[in-house]
């Protein structure tokens, strides 16, 4: 009986938690700044935004642009390690170093 239980609360429990509709897909950015990625953005114009230690990558479906830190103009990143990119409205993209 207690066997039963077991089984039953484990069927019951897979269930219940199992998503059938979540999608994922899988992409490769070719010359990416830095293997390691801290964090990924999709903004409003389907842009993603991959932050690294080593820059920031801008990455359309097909074309991978890099902006790193130039110490000599003000309007480039302050620093080369970025933690996250984020859009809190349409004004422009928020960058966290």
């Amino acid at each position: 009986m207690r066997n039963w239980f077991i089984t039953a609360f484990l069927f019951v429990s897979y269930i219940s938690f199992s998503q059938s509709n979540f999608l994922l897909n899988k992409f490769e950015v070719e010359n990416i700044s830095s293997e390691n990625v801290k964090s990924i953005f999709l903004d409003k114009n389907n842009f993603f935004w991959i932050s690294t230690s080593d820059g920031i990558n801008r990455y359309d479906g097909s074309l991978n642009s890099i902006y790193k830190s130039n110490p000599f103009d003000s309007t480039t990143l302050s620093n080369n390690s970025v933690l996250e990119t984020f859009q809190i409205s349409d004004d422009g993209l928020f960058i966290k170093s």
